[in-house]
């Protein structure tokens, strides 16, 4: 007899003596479609570093090797902040709002935190030898957010619903542009114009 599960549940299987593949998270996930079953529930991967601040979530995101565990971690050094996924954590809306969520890609970071934070920013890295900070278009953040969302390109459907959900997402929540040197001047443009967006709205968030 089947175990009852709840309708936001999936059931997984796999043949017996595949035990020892499936020991690995990233085997385990790539190998079931989690980014299919994610989508399914409008959920999105954003290869990324994922911190919650006293400002909301925010995101670090660009190619492996940019920078995005170092920036996190200065805002944890600097700024009250605490790192919830350090590689692949998941987007959705929940009562309109984006909110981003731990998930088991932790990657070499090794920290995956079963937590949510609504998402009060997005900053594609670039490193570079001064700091600089400029906010993103809707269409240049949809374009930086693609090439780091994991989505199955040979399929036709999925990358269609992708693409709807990113479009909402990059219309939806602040993104920036951060050229920077991996120092705590990172952290001070970017708090600066997190604090600036606030004032302008009257929104306050209690710190961690």
């Amino acid at each position: 007899m089947k175990p009852d599960f709840p309708n936001n549940c999936e059931q997984i299987f796999f043949l017996p003596g595949s035990e020892p593949f499936f020991s690995e998270s990233h085997n385990s996930f790539s190998h079931i479609q989690f980014e299919a079953i994610l989508l399914h529930f409008q959920r999105l991967i954003l290869h990324a570093s994922l911190i919650d601040t006293p400002f909301g979530g925010i995101l670090f995101s660009g190619p492996s090797g940019i920078g995005k565990s170092t920036q996190a971690q200065l805002w944890v050094n600097y700024a009250q902040a605490r790192l919830i996924n350090g590689d692949r954590p998941i987007l959705g809306r929940e009562d309109g709002k984006w909110m981003a969520y731990g998930s088991p890609y932790a990657g070499s970071s090794r920290c995956f935190v079963n937590q949510k934070t609504p998402i009060r920013a997005v900053v594609m890295l670039e490193q570079g030898r001064e700091t600089r900070l400029s906010p993103l278009s809707a269409g240049q953040a949809f374009r930086s957010l693609y090439a780091e969302i994991t989505v199955h390109t040979w399929d036709k459907t999925a990358v269609e619903q992708t693409c709807d959900l990113l479009t909402d997402f990059a219309a939806s929540v602040p993104m920036y542009r951060l050229t920077c040197t991996p120092d705590a001047g990172a952290v001070e443009i970017l708090r600066r114009e997190l604090e600036k967006g606030d004032e302008s709205t009257g929104s306050q968030r209690s710190p961690i």
